[in-house]
């Protein structure tokens, strides 16, 4: 997958870490990142409305186009079969 570029975003309980991906000749490059905290005391909706509003500026902010996303989550907040 020769110019792949891909996001991956992790979900902690106090922040959120996204990294973006391109890929070259040389192999994949770290084109942008960042780390944003989410604050404590915060209700679930406003939590996954924060989370939401990072990834949508992340992206916005620095031209992303439709890519491959790599979400990790923490494991208390996931539904195992």
């Amino acid at each position: 997958m020769l110019f792949q570029a891909s996001v991956g975003i992790d979900i902690q309980g106090d922040a959120v870490i996204l990294a973006y991906l391109k890929g070259s000749f040389k192999g994949a490059k770290l084109a942008a990142r960042g780390v944003y905290p989410i604050e404590g005391g915060l209700s679930d909706q406003d939590r996954v409305d924060r989370v939401e509003r990072v990834i949508k500026e992340f992206l916005g902010g620095n031209r992303i186009p439709s890519t491959t996303l790599f979400l990790g989550i923490p494991r208390e907040a996931a539904i195992l079969r």
